[in-house]
């Protein structure tokens, strides 16, 4: 197994150097050079911080083998670009028949995130030496068809290189929250029945916004995600590592606790990059599901995202029943509850290339 692992790593890592021209794998390079882009990039997600790269790694490695191999691109010994590859396979116990995964953390490959203001030429010569990497892993026997997955209105460019390629695509559709209004006029933009389950929330839970994390704060939360799921889903060094991404200003807290009796009742957290904000996760007590928990965990995290002056604010895929592949009652019901707060909706694509 071993040698298996060291023959697909070297092998990704020969095509590589075949294919790009003055890059470094993200781990042999300064961090501050992957930082910068995404400092000096309109595009950057929570998907791009090199922080998040640790964070996967930990929570694949609990379920099998993940490598990074993630690369920095230079022009003029600057950096330009920065994309998110990981190696990744299911332990055979889990998964017998189970190839190796090229992927981006623990999603399809993303593009590659190019900074601001850098030419079409040599923006198109990054995008090809990717595209001319991905279909020469085809020749790696033990690598599973390569997926990708883009926002055509985002990533044209990308699109268009793609394009040709394209065995089968899935389309899914990603809710947004323009933050370009007052909190009084977005509150026009829910769904009608939020209105006054959020006002009725808010006479039932003591709300705390949190910008750092302590290790007792943290405790609390991770015992209360076990005792809701019913087990410890997550080892602990991940949860660590999100605790270094809260504590790195990346990320905050929501918090929800019982008035009557202090109990923790619910909590989220939200990653936040540039203007930027995403829902990352959430845990809420089961026994009180019909309570407006979640509604005043938006609504709170809405308002002070709006203080941080984020202009966007993704709160996740609808998952609707036609969708391949068809998503499960669970992600329908999360699906519709976050819909009602979006006032935005972009298309995504998976696709499989050739």
């Amino acid at each position: 197994m071993n040698n298996d692992k060291t023959t697909v790593i070297e092998r990704i890592k020969l095509l590589q150097t075949d294919h790009f021209k003055d890059y470094t794998n993200l781990h042999t390079s300064n961090s501050n050079d992957w930082h910068q882009v995404c400092l000096t990039s309109k595009n950057a997600t929570q998907d791009y911080l090199h922080l998040y790269t640790d964070y996967h790694l930990a929570y694949l490695r609990s379920s099998g083998y993940a490598a990074d191999l993630s690369v920095v691109f230079y022009a003029n010994s600057v950096a330009v670009a920065i994309w998110p590859l990981t190696l990744y396979k299911e332990r055979e116990s889990l998964c017998m028949t189970s190839n190796y995964k090229l992927q981006s953390h623990c999603q399809a490959i993303i593009p590659p995130l190019i900074v601001d203001h850098t030419s079409i030429k040599q923006t198109k010569k990054i995008l090809q030496q990717c595209l001319s990497f991905l279909r020469a892993t085809h020749t790696i026997n033990e690598l599973s068809p390569i997926c990708c997955q883009i926002q055509p209105s985002q990533d044209i460019t990308w699109h268009r290189l793609l394009s040709p390629h394209i065995e089968k695509i899935h389309y899914h559709q990603q809710l947004y929250l323009t933050l370009t209004k007052p909190i009084n006029e977005l509150v026009k933009d829910f769904r009608k029945s939020y209105r006054s389950l959020i006002n009725q929330g808010l006479k039932l839970w003591n709300v705390e916004l949190l910008h750092t994390l302590s290790d007792h704060e943290l405790e609390e939360i991770r015992q209360f995600h076990i005792k809701i799921a019913g087990k410890e889903t997550r080892s602990l060094e991940t949860w660590r590592l999100q605790q270094n991404i809260i504590n790195a200003q990346k990320c905050f807290v929501i918090r929800l606790t019982d008035k009557t009796n202090g109990q923790l009742v619910g909590a989220a957290f939200f990653n936040v990059i540039n203007r930027y904000a995403s829902y990352s996760l959430g845990v809420y007590e089961r026994s009180l599901f019909a309570s407006p928990i979640g509604h005043v965990v938006q609504i709170e995290a809405i308002k002070h995202m709006i203080e941080l002056e984020v202009t966007n604010y993704y709160l996740g895929e609808r998952h609707q029943p036609y969708e391949y592949p068809k998503p499960t009652e669970k992600q329908s019901s999360i699906g519709f509850f976050k819909e009602g707060f979006s006032n935005a909706v972009e298309i995504s694509a998976k696709v499989t290339i050739s």
